[in-house]
C-alpha cells in the first residue's frame, strides 16, 4: 500500500460535499449510494442499520508510524455516509480493546501495508483494495449503463511501458501501442495487472526464433532480441558483442598478487590480540620466499562488524524471507533469499551484535564458524539442527541430496534420456517446474505436444513457477498427479505415459492415460529407472556450509602499519594479501577492508567471541618488505622467520 502523507489526508477530506456533487455528475449517485451499490445493500436499510451501529477507527503506530489526520479523516468519511463513528483514544491493541469494550460493530484500522474494515458481528474482514475495486466497478457500471456481458478494457497504467526491455511500447491517448521493434518476449503480458495485452496482439509480427534462452524471442530483420545480445541480419542471428580475448579485459580484472605473498609465513591462529589499536600486532615476521623479502603481520582481531552467512542444501521450505532466526529466545539473524535452491541465513552483523541479544549472537556466529552443531528456530517456520560440513536436519528430517538444478535445468540436462522413458515428463520444483513437451530441450529431442496442462503459472514455454510446500520437489503437490490441471484431448493420446519426478529423483511415479481420460499409475519401466539413476547420481550430498564476513578496522589495521589507508589501498591493489587462518579470502570492492572466508578452509576451532560483544578471527596480512616499509610498518617489532628453521616467536 502506498503510504499517504498528511497533506494527502487534508486534501481528500476537505470537502466531501463537493466530492458527492462530482460523483452525482459522473455516475448519478453520491458516495453513500456508490458504496451501497458496490456492497449490494439497500440504501434505506443501510441508513436504518447505520444509525444504531457504532464504528471505531483505531490508529496504528506500526511501520513508519501514525499519519497525522488519517484516523480523523476516516472518521469524517464514515460520519458523512451516516455511521456513528469515533476515533479511539488508545492506539494499536489497546485501541482494538477499547473498540471491543464499546461494543463497536465496525472497526477500521490501517498500517503501511493494509487498510481493513472488520465487521465484528458478521466476523468479516474487508480490505481497502477489495472495497475500492468494487466501488470502481460499480461506478463504471453506472457510467456505461451496465457492463455485464460486455468487454471492458482498462488502459493507461503504463507498467508495460516501463518494463518493456526494448522500449517497443508507448502510451497514446492512455492506450498501449506496440511498435514493430517488438520481439514477442511477453514481458508486457506478464506485468500487465489487468491482462489487457494478449498474445494475439503480437501474432502479426514475424522473425527468426532465437534459442539463446527460454524466452525464445521472434526477432524481425534489423531488430534486437529482448536481452539485446542478438540482432537479426538478413535472416541470420548475429551476436552484437564479439568475443573478447583476455588481453582486452585484463585491465578491468586487475592484477593478481605476486606468488611470493599469496600465502602467509605464519597464521594468526594462537597469536593473541594487542589493545589499544595503536600498539603493534602480536607478531610481525620477515622471511624470504622466491628470493623476495616477505613480511606477514598477524593478530586475532575482535570484529564487531562481523557475521556469518549459512547455506543449507535443501528444497524443504524453512520459513519466509525476512523471518527472524532464533537461538533459544534470542534473535540472531534472519532468513534471506535462496541460491540455487539452497536456503540462506544471515546470522549476526553489527546491529544484532550490539543489540540486546548480542552475546547470544556472538556465540552463535562462532559456534557455526567453528563447525559446532547449533540448534536454531525460524519464527513461523522450521526447527533447524545445523553443523558446517554435515547434512542439515530440518524438523527432524535429513535431506539426502542437493538438487541437480531447477526443473527446467533438469530437463535441459537429461531430455535425451527422459524422452526414452515417457511421452511426457514433469519435473516438480518449487522454483521452476519443467514440462518436457513444451520445453526447448524437449522439442530439441523430438518430444510431441501432450496436451498436459499444469496447475502452476507459466514463466516461459515448458517452465512454470512452482510454489513452496512439504510435497514433491519442495512444492505443495503431495500426490504427483495433482500437478495436472487438465488435458487437451485433441493432443493427448490414450496409452500415453507421463513420468513425474523431482530434481533429485528422490520420488518418482509413472502414469498411463486411459481411454476414459483418467491416469493410472503403472510400474516404472527400465528407461525410467535409468534416467532416475542418472539424475540422482548427478546430485551432491546435502550439506551445511558457511561464509564468515568481517570488517577489519582498528587493531586489524593500526597494529599493522602507521598509515592504515595505505594498507587498505595495498589490499585492494593486490600488493598485500589478507588471509584468515591461512585460508584465502574474498575482499569486497569499495571502501574499507570487508572480507569473506569459507570457514571449512579454516583449521580447527579458532574463531572466538568476546563480551564487547564481538567475534574474533585469526587475520594475516602478507606483503613485500619494501611495500611494508612504505606503509609505515612497525619495523621495530619485526622478527625473523624461516619455516625450515623457525626462531622462537614467544615473547
Amino acid at each position: 500500500m502506498t503510504r499517504l502523507r498528511s497533506e494527502d489526508i487534508t486534501a481528500s477530506a476537505r470537502d466531501l460535499r463537493a466530492y458527492d456533487a462530482e460523483l452525482r455528475r459522473k455516475v448519478g449517485t453520491d458516495l453513500k449510494g456508490l458504496a451501497c451499490g458496490a456492497a449490494g445493500v439497500d440504501e434505506g436499510a443501510f441508513a436504518r442499520r447505520a444509525a444504531a451501529a457504532a464504528a471505531a477507527v483505531v490508529p496504528v503506530t506500526a511501520g513508519a508510524g501514525i499519519i497525522t489526520g488519517f484516523s480523523a479523516a476516516v472518521g469524517r468519511i464514515l460520519a458523512h455516509v451516516g455511521l456513528a463513528a469515533f476515533v479511539t483514544a488508545q492506539t494499536d491493541v489497546a485501541g482494538l480493546a477499547e473498540a471491543y469494550h464499546r461494543a463497536c460493530e465496525l472497526i477500521f484500522t490501517a498500517d503501511d501495508h493494509s487498510f481493513v474494515a472488520i465487521h465484528t458481528r458478521r466476523r468479516r474482514v474487508v480490505s481497502n483494495a477489495e472495497a475500492t475495486g468494487a466501488g470502481f466497478a460499480r461506478g463504471l457500471d453506472l457510467m456505461a449503463g451496465g457492463v455485464r456481458g460486455r468487454p471492458v478494457l482498462v488502459v493507461g497504467c503504463g507498467t508495460c511501458v516501463q518494463d518493456c526491455p526494448l522500449g517497443a511500447i508507448r502510451l497514446k491517448k492512455k492506450k498501449a501501442v506496440i511498435d514493430d521493434t517488438c520481439s514477442q518476449c511477453g514481458a508486457c503480458m506478464r506485468v500487465c495487472p489487468e491482462e489487457a495485452i494478449r498474445s494475439g496482439d503480437l501474432s502479426q509480427l514475424e522473425g527468426i526464433r532465437c534459442d539463446a534462452c527460454p524466452i525464445q524471442c521472434r526477432i524481425k530483420d534489423g531488430n534486437l532480441g529482448a536481452c539485446q545480445r542478438f540482432r537479426s541480419e538478413s535472416g541470420k542471428l548475429v551476436r552484437v558483442t564479439r568475443i573478447h580475448p583476455f588481453s582486452e579485459v585484463e585491465a578491468a580484472v586487475g592484477p593478481d598478487p605476486a606468488e611470493a605473498i599469496r600465502k602467509p609465513l605464519i597464521t594468526g591462529i594462537g597469536a593473541g590480540t594487542t589493545y589499544p589499536d595503536c600498539k603493534p600486532a602480536p607478531y610481525i615476521v620477515k622471511g624470504k620466499r622466491h628470493e623476495v623479502d616477505v613480511v606477514t603481520v598477524v593478530t586475532e582481531a575482535p570484529l564487531s562488524y562481523s557475521g556469518i552467512t549459512v547455506k543449507i542444501d535443501t528444497d524443504i521450505p524453512i520459513g519466509e524471507e525476512g523471518a527472524p532466526v532464533m537461538a533459544g529466545k534470542r534473535k540472531v539473524g534472519l532468513v534471506t533469499t535462496e541460491q540455487y535452491g539452497s536456503k540462506m541465513l544471515s546470522i549476526g552483523g553489527v546491529n544484532l551484535l550490539t543489540g540486546k541479544d548480542g552475546m547470544g549472537v556472538a556465540r552463535t556466529i562462532t559456534d557455526i564458524a567453528n563447525k559446532k552443531p547449533v540448534k536454531l528456530r525460524i519464527e513461523g517456520g522450521s526447527k533447524l539442527e545445523l553443523q558446517v560440513g554435515q547434512p542439515p536436519i530440518i524438523d527432524g528430517v535429513t535431506p539426502d541430496n542437493m538438487r541437480v538444478g531447477c526443473g527446467s535445468a533438469t530437463l535441459g540436462l537429461f531430455s535425451p534420456l527422459l524422452k526414452e522413458a515417457a511421452d511426457e515428463v514433469i519435473i516438480l520444483d518449487s522454483h521452476l517446474t519443467g514440462l518436457m513437451s513444451e520445453h526447448a530441450a524437449g522439442r530439441f529431442v523430438g518430444a510431441k505436444p501432450s496436451g498436459i496442462k499444469l496447475k502452476f503459472r507459466k514463466s516461459t514455454p515448458g517452465r512454470y513457477f512452482g510454489d513452496h510446500g512439504r510435497g514433491w520437489g519442495g512444492t505443495s503437490i503431495a500426490h504427483p498427479i495433482d500437478v495436472i490441471a487438465g488435458v487437451d484431448q485433441n493432443l493427448a493420446r490414450p496409452g500415453m505415459r507421463i513420468l513425474v519426478t523431482e530434481t533429485t529423483a528422490r520420488n518418482a511415479a509413472l502414469f498411463e492415460l486411459q481411454k476414459n481420460g483418467n491416469f493410472k499409475e503403472i510400474a516404472l519401466n527400465e528407461a525410467s529407472e535409468t534416467v532416475l539413476k542418472a539424475i540422482s547420481s548427478s546430485c551432491e550430498p546435502s550439506l551445511v556450509s558457511a561464509v564468515y564476513t568481517g570488517g577489519a578496522g582498528g587493531s586489524a589495521r593500526a597494529g599493522v602499519v602507521l598509515y592504515p589507508i595505505k594498507l587498505t589501498q595495498a589490499v585492494h591493489q593486490a600488493r598485500a594479501v589478507l588471509t584468515v587462518g591461512g585460508a584465502p579470502t574474498f575482499v569486497l570492492p569499495g571502501g574499507g577492508i570487508n572480507f569473506m572466508v569459507d570457514v571449512q578452509r579454516v583449521k580447527g576451532s579458532f574463531f572466538y567471541w568476546t563480551p564487547t560483544p564481538a567475534t574474533i578471527c585469526p587475520i594475516e596480512y602478507t606483503m613485500g618488505l619494501r611495500d611494508y616499509e612504505a606503509m609505515g610498518g612497525h619495523l621495530q617489532a619485526m622478527k625473523p622467520f624461516d619455516a625450515r628453521d623457525p626462531v622462537l616467536l614467544a615473547d
